[in-house]
């Protein structure tokens, strides 16, 4: 399969996928030291919530480093209020980064996504396209794979009608720690790793570890700004033919090393100003995540499971209903129930009133039913 395909991964092992990529083409009229990332949230669409933001939310920022992790150039995150900054769920931000002067020809390899603003992003996909027009994407599917905070998405990511998990980052840590703690401000990648080649999809099924347990590769990050720079792989990689690892050593369990950090001023801003008014504030905090509370997601899907969503460690977001399994998963307690039916009337998910159904007869022992309220509901292919 040719370079520029996704790859999806997911608990059954690597698929391999048509590609989402060429839906999003780079413009003609940027500059040629542009590189263009697409950052796809995953989706809502059915208004769950004013605006629908509960995947959505801040721009984030991004910067781009060359083959040994040099900065190339940065675009600081949109931590506005307004619609230009804060998209819905299901939306595409479009970030264009700059390489500063005297680099052009000089194509990126690896991507910092950082989280701006207070609304945390559950990023589906993402995609580079180079100055040389070449292709990398990578979807949420492997961020899941490999442990990072995940929810379900109905968005689809191409023409076979491929719905990958997102991955959470939150720019301010509101989400803080616990049950639904969303604990990770941003994605380093080495984004030329996930070019969709056979070779490279078959290793990574065999040997998850070289995608989820190396550093540079793929890393989710507890603190990250757009100042930050993250480790390159030293000494550069090399390849197979086939695109695979030509000594593994050299990746997993690698830490990386991590170049200089200045870089370049983005285009269009003043330099004196770059440090002071373009860094992202840091700040930790552990209140619950306001967001997902009062909250449920119901899908008509069969690609999507309560059971595996209760059942993942590292899964996070709202209350969650699949119909096709007869199941809805307190996220709170990662505990699922049965949707009640004729035979099915005690200690069971009512599906009208949105609420779980006590009953008048005989629990289990100890048990307790929690109450369950909603105000915002979500209808996936309803």
């Amino acid at each position: 399969m040719a370079a520029g395909n996704a790859i999806m991964l997911s608990l059954t092992g690597i698929l391999m996928v048509e590609p989402f990529l060429n839906m999003l083409p780079k413009p003609d009229d940027l500059p040629e030291r542009t590189t263009v990332v697409t950052v796809g949230y995953g989706s809502d669409d059915s208004g769950v919530g004013p605006g629908g933001h509960e995947l959505g939310g801040n721009i984030p920022g991004v910067r781009t480093f060359d083959v040994a992790g040099h900065p190339l150039g940065r675009t600081k995150a949109n931590t506005g209020r307004g619609p230009d900054a804060i998209l819905k769920g299901g939306a595409t931000a479009t970030v264009n980064v700059l390489a500063k002067d005297g680099y052009d020809g000089v194509s990126p390899y690896y991507l910092a996504i950082s989280a701006g603003g207070n609304d945390a992003i559950c990023i589906s996909f993402i995609q580079m396209v180079r100055p040389d027009l070449q292709v990398f994407g990578w979807t949420g599917d492997i961020g899941k794979a490999c442990g990072a905070p995940w929810y379900p998405s109905n968005r689809e990511v191409n023409t076979n009608h491929t719905k990958p998990a997102c991955v959470w980052i939150d720019g301010d840590g509101r989400s803080g720690s616990g049950p639904n703690g969303i604990n990770f401000k941003g994605i380093g990648l080495h984004m030329t790793d996930f070019t969709g080649y056979d070779g490279t999809a078959i290793s990574y099924q065999a040997d998850p570890s070289i995608m989820c347990k190396s550093k540079p590769r793929f890393w989710m990050y507890p603190e990250l700004t757009i100042d930050d720079c993250i480790p390159a792989f030293d000494p550069i990689l090399e390849y197979n033919d086939d695109k695979t690892d030509k000594d593994i050593s050299k990746v997993v369990g690698v830490e990386g090393t991590t170049r200089e950090c200045l870089g370049p001023v983005p285009y269009g801003v003043d330099p004196d100003l770059w440090d002071q008014d373009y860094a992202y504030p840091s700040k930790r905090t552990t209140e619950a995540a306001p967001f997902m509370e009062g909250h449920l997601v119901s899908s008509a899907s069969p690609d999507h499971s309560a059971i595996e969503v209760c059942n993942s460690e590292s899964s996070r977001g709202p209350d969650f209903l699949s119909l096709p399994e007869g199941v809805f998963c307190d996220m709170a307690a990662k505990k699922t129930y049965p949707v009640c039916t004729t035979y099915v009337k005690d200690t069971c998910f009512d599906t009208e009133r949105k609420t779980l159904r006590v009953g008048a007869g005989p629990q289990r022992r100890g048990e307790i039913i929690p109450r369950k309220e909603y105000h915002k509901v979500g209808n996936w292919g309803i």
